[in-house]
């Protein structure tokens, strides 16, 4: 594990922020509320630009972990100098920073550390506020709306305002703090067009468009516009076409077998995608009996994941949630990639629905509705 570079070397030195700079280099960084998916100004927020400004301060590790992922930050400049984070990591550096179109690396900090104080999502609250952004833009909302707060694109003064009054349920607050799918539906004018999330949870930062098997992924999520059910790790190193839907859904369903048992694990991710692999294999088969027990083999281990979450999907299609909700944003299905490395990327609803028939059918879910049939129910032993 020492000798790998992810895990012996960039994560111990920058946790995940180094993501910054490799997915803007290839065009997938969700920029300005996913209107564009490059940010001319991410070398700014970057972790090596963090380094080199000397924002870390040290890092500590979960109990004997060798990769010491947790970096701490601490902002110098400005308003917000002297506050330090455990963090940002890749994805608040995405929520407060591309997505706001946001540079300043100490504003970034402050909001990650005021965030973790109020207990609130970074990842939730920064699309929120992209959101109302847009709405900016687009004359949907003003600053009467807002308290007389700026909340444009660049502007990162207001962050720590407008987190404030998410916590707190302050003013536009109150509406913002039931999340970006609820909000879109009170404030109406056309603003569920570029909510971004699926299932009501708010998109963490991988492309939906630039990723085709991420998109699919977010659209079968169990919990919604999660990155930890389908991982883009495939995709986005290049083992897999990323541009293609063919061989998408099988990807999605092996990936998502080794992330329902990683969860039942609390695997962490950093270690088992490099280390064990994106898929499960003969090396979770022997780490699991070696911890359990167990006489395990694999068909066993892939049946136990299946179980799992068709379990999942069960609890869902009890609440209501089948095959309509199993959607993309519009902006994803609509709206190629303007510009970048992956210009003209996006997810056609027709290629979503090809995706979705031969999952199902992978899943033994029926096609018409994404609810698990009785037979499979049956087979993975849950009736």
């Amino acid at each position: 594990m020492k000798k790998h570079p992810a895990l012996g070397k960039a994560i111990p030195s920058m946790g995940s922020t180094g993501s910054i700079d490799g997915n803007n280099s290839i065009g997938i960084l969700g920029t300005r509320n996913w209107q564009r998916e490059t940010f001319e100004n991410a070398w700014k927020i970057s972790g090596n630009a963090m380094l080199e400004q000397n924002l870390r301060i040290g890092h500590k590790a979960c109990s004997s972990c060798i990769a010491r992922s947790a970096i701490f930050w601490k902002a110098r400049c400005g308003e917000y100098a002297g506050i330090v984070s455990r963090g940002p990591e890749y994805e608040t550096l995405y929520a407060y920073g591309s997505i706001l179109e946001n540079d300043n690396p100490d504003s970034i900090i402050a909001a990650d550390r005021l965030s973790d104080e109020l207990g609130i999502d970074t990842m939730s609250t920064g699309v929120v506020i992209a959101w109302v952004m847009e709405c900016f833009e687009k004359g949907i909302l003003t600053a009467k709306d807002t308290d007389g707060l700026d909340v444009v694109f660049g502007n990162h003064k207001i962050i720590l305002d407008m987190i404030r009054k998410i916590a707190k349920r302050e003013g536009i607050g109150d509406i913002l703090a039931e999340g970006v799918k609820v909000a879109s539906e009170r404030i109406g004018k056309g603003s569920n067009e570029f909510a971004i999330h699926v299932k009501g949870l708010e998109l963490a930062g991988h492309t939906a468009r630039g990723l085709k098997g991420m998109g699919l992924g977010y659209a079968v999520s169990s919990r919604g516009g999660s990155h930890q059910d389908t991982r883009p790790g495939a995709e986005r190193s290049g083992k897999l076409d990323r541009a293609v839907i063919e061989g998408k859904p099988e990807h999605v369903l092996k990936n998502q077998r080794m992330t329902a048992i990683g969860d039942s694990l609390i695997l962490c991710r950093r270690h088992a995608e490099p280390f064990f692999g994106e898929y499960l294999s003969e090396k979770y088969v022997e780490l699991i009996n070696l911890l359990t027990g167990f006489n395990l083999d694999l068909d066993e281990l892939n049946m136990i994941a299946d179980r799992i979450y068709t379990l999942e999907r069960m609890f869902n299609c009890r609440e209501g949630i089948t095959r309509k909700d199993d959607i993309l944003p519009p902006r994803f299905t609509k709206e190629p990639i303007p510009d970048g490395p992956s210009k003209g990327m996006f997810i056609r609803p027709e290629e979503l629905d090809m995706m979705l028939d031969e999952y199902y059918s992978l899943r033994g879910w029926d096609i018409k509705t994404g609810i698990p049939t009785q037979e499979k129910l049956i087979e993975l032993g849950l009736v």
